[in-house]
């Protein structure tokens, strides 16, 4: 008796191969703010007010690395709310200008409304931010000032899809939100609200 070989059908190959190439892993990935080498100190009368994460609930989602076909396959989250990254963050870029005061003590408040902060890779590395600033006199409700922040940063790299570096693209980000953020602190009509 001849046995048949049993071959099989293009349907189940094609869902495997589908099912490898759409397998996605979360990776928590450090979002640091590191001040620059050299400050301008501001007035010493400002304290954090609150930020908040507008970017549709992603809460702690900031992108993806994506495979050939576009397919995500590495999943990048922040290890801590990207609202409280964003408030740590700008607290400590106030701290190293000089211009942070104790916790209810300051004349001002500085806030905000996160609209964008994502990480993609496909053939190169991508980071965008974009936050509103917000002054505030401490128990008004209407800002002295508001502005938008934008900085976005690309770096090219030859390691793509299932070769890439998470830590790399976290290092991407970690840049466009310090643009940001010393955009902001830096600017001189915010600081002239300061006075």
């Amino acid at each position: 008796m001849k046995q048949r070989r049993r071959i099989w059908p293009l349907g189940t190959l094609i869902g495997a191969l589908a099912a490898v190439l759409s397998s996605c892993s979360t990776y928590q990935v450090p979002i640091t703010y590191a001040a620059p080498s050299s400050v301008i100190p501001g007035p010493r009368q400002v304290d954090l007010g609150r930020f908040v994460d507008a970017r549709d609930g992603t809460g702690v989602v900031l992108g993806s690395i994506k495979n050939e076909l576009g397919v995500p396959i590495k999943k990048l989250t922040t290890r801590k709310p990207v609202a409280e990254l964003v408030h740590n963050s700008v607290g400590y870029g106030l701290k190293v200008r000089g211009m942070l005061v104790d916790k209810g003590k300051g004349r001002y408040l500085i806030g905000g409304t996160i609209t964008e902060f994502y990480a993609h890779q496909l053939a190169s590395q991508e980071s965008g931010c974009t936050i509103n600033f917000q002054v505030f006199r401490r128990g008004e409700k209407k800002p002295l000032f508001a502005k938008t922040y934008r900085a976005q940063r690309n770096r090219r790299t030859p390691k793509v899809t299932y070769w890439s570096n998470v830590d790399e693209l976290a290092d991407v980000s970690s840049a466009a939100l310090q643009d940001v953020i010393d955009q902001a602190l830096d600017d001189p009509a915010l600081r002239r609200v300061l006075r």
